[in-house]
This record gives C-alpha cells, sequence and structure tokens, in this order.
C-alpha cells in the first residue's frame, strides 16, 4: 500500500480561507488526485488547507466557521480586503501601494498557513511589478519641469494631477502668440482644439455680437472636446494673447487612457463654466455687453 503523504497538482490561496472540499470516495476527482499522487507528480500541501475527505458524501463543498475565523483564515481575508479596497482609489499611486499590501499580507498567509511557494511567487512578482511602477511615477513626478506659465496653469487647473501627468498632458499641447484680430472658433463650425487662455482677452461673437469675454484662465472649445460639437460662437482676440492649444483628437486619447486626467479636465471644464457665467453677468450689469 501506498504511505506516501496525499500530494496535489498546485496550491492556490483559497477564495475563502478556511474551506474544505469533500469529495465521494468513488467521485472522479478522488480518482484524478490518486493518480497525481501515484504518478508523483505534486508536491505536499498542509491538509488545512484542502482537506480530500473520502467519506461516503453528496461531495458537497463544506466551510468550516473555525477555520475560516483562525488567525490564519483572518489573514487570508485582509489580503482580499486589501485588495477591494484598492479598486475604490482615485489615484493609481494609492491604488498600487494597497495592492502591494495586499500581495505582501498574502505572501505571509501563503508561506505560514499554505506552504505554498507557488502562491508566494505570483504575489512576490506582484509586488515587484508595483514597486517598479511606483518608481516610475517618482521618477517622473520629481523630473518633471514647468515654465512660470505652464505651473500657473497647471495649478489653476489641474491641481489634483501629479506633477508627471500635469507633464505628460502639456507636451501633447503648444504655446501660441496670438495677435489682435485672430480667430480661435468659428460659429457653427467644430473648433477642432482646446484652447487655453494664458494672458490676454479674447471677445465671444455669436452673430457678429459681442456677448461675453474669455480672459486669463478661461478655457476655449470646452464642447469641441466633449461632445465633438461645432462651436456656438465665433472667438477673437482683442489685442495681444498667449495660448495654449492641444489637437482635440489627441485630448480625447489622452482622456481615454488616463482616468485621473479625465477626473480633472472634467473638473476644470465645470469650475471654469461657472467663472463664465459670472464674468458674462458681471459684463451685462457694467453695460458692456447686451
Amino acid at each position: 500500500m501506498n504511505t506516501r503523504p496525499p500530494r496535489l497538482l498546485f496550491a492556490a490561496r483559497p477564495l475563502w480561507p478556511g474551506l474544505a472540499i469533500a469529495v465521494n470516495r468513488q467521485s472522479f476527482l478522488s480518482n484524478v488526485i490518486r493518480c497525481l499522487t501515484d504518478s508523483g507528480f505534486a508536491y505536499p500541501i498542509a491538509p488545512e488547507v484542502f482537506a480530500v475527505r473520502t467519506r461516503q458524501s453528496n461531495g458537497l463543498m463544506e466551510l468550516s466557521l473555525e477555520s475560516a475565523l483562525s488567525a490564519g483564515g483572518l489573514v487570508g481575508h485582509l489580503s482580499y480586503l486589501l485588495l477591494v479596497i484598492s479598486m475604490l482609489m482615485n489615484r493609481l499611486s494609492l491604488l498600487r501601494m494597497l495592492v502591494i499590501a495586499s500581495a505582501l499580507t498574502a505572501i505571509v498567509y501563503d508561506w505560514v498557513w499554505l506552504r505554498d511557494p507557488v502562491g508566494v511567487f505570483w504575489e512576490t512578482l506582484l509586488v515587484t511589478v508595483n514597486i517598479v511602477q511606483l518608481l516610475i511615477l517618482y521618477w517622473k513626478n520629481t523630473n518633471a519641469r514647468f515654465s512660470d506659465d505652464e505651473l500657473a496653469f497647471v495649478l489653476g487647473k489641474f491641481p489634483g494631477l501629479a506633477r508627471g501627468q500635469s507633464r505628460q498632458l502639456l507636451n501633447h499641447g503648444s504655446w501660441q502668440e496670438a495677435g489682435d484680430g485672430t480667430v480661435i472658433t468659428t460659429e457653427g463650425v467644430n473648433a477642432g482644439k482646446l484652447t487655453y487662455v494664458a494672458r490676454g482677452v479674447v471677445d465671444v461673437m455669436v452673430d457678429g455680437k459681442k456677448v461675453a469675454e474669455c480672459g486669463q484662465g478661461d478655457f476655449i472649445g470646452e464642447m469641441t472636446v466633449l461632445n465633438s460639437e461645432p462651436a456656438s460662437a465665433t472667438t477673437v482676440v482683442n489685442g495681444q494673447a498667449q495660448l495654449w492649444c492641444i489637437d482635440a483628437n489627441v485630448l480625447s486619447k489622452i482622456l481615454s487612457r488616463n482616468p485621473e486626467i479625465r477626473r480633472e479636465i472634467d473638473a476644470s471644464f465645470a469650475r471654469n463654466y461657472k467663472e463664465k457665467l459670472i464674468n458674462t453677468n458681471q459684463l451685462i450689469a457694467k453695460g458692456i455687453v447686451p
């Protein structure tokens, strides 16, 4: 009779720590496990992790509350809890740090309770990848450099973005000096770009009449970026202006790949829309626009 300890092909961290599987002696799974054991392909695991009970039963999965609430079970639950919490994070850096904490907890669980080197290997790989990604983010943030105008732009409009993300966004646009009479958007025509006014004044015209002004800190062409809609007004530079522009298609690709940048852009558009309404009401009160 074979007296070697029971073996399995692999041991993975159970979905519910402390879960035991009861299998009928004559079941297919019992035969598979017996064949694997006899062939010597598998390595031993702790019996409390994956207990194959050969008693006559219906082959149903059984959960031991005592095992689930044991020290090992609680450590296993903690690793999953940290992973779930990480999915709730809006900032990528926080998400990665929680994933690292979850994987480190899982390593302890795999090594101490499961005695599972395969699980330890994969969890260690997960920790390594996320640490490398955090180091890359740190390098990008510390090496990001801004001019005075760029710094005022990102701090005023994207305060929640990391420096590296702000630099990435700015690199896809360009700064322009616009002279008097430069047309930025034309009423009824797709603008094709988003424009930020760093300095200067831009008149907003509808049916040839001035209805509002855009000044320092305002965006022009938001609706094109958000909804691909044509411009609702013609905008013309009044005097000299410094502008930052980015192609709408390029920006859309950036937003689709970077949810953090998209959230900041959407929030900045909402704040600027409110500021434009207040400014327009002031111009109406002063009689500058009808």
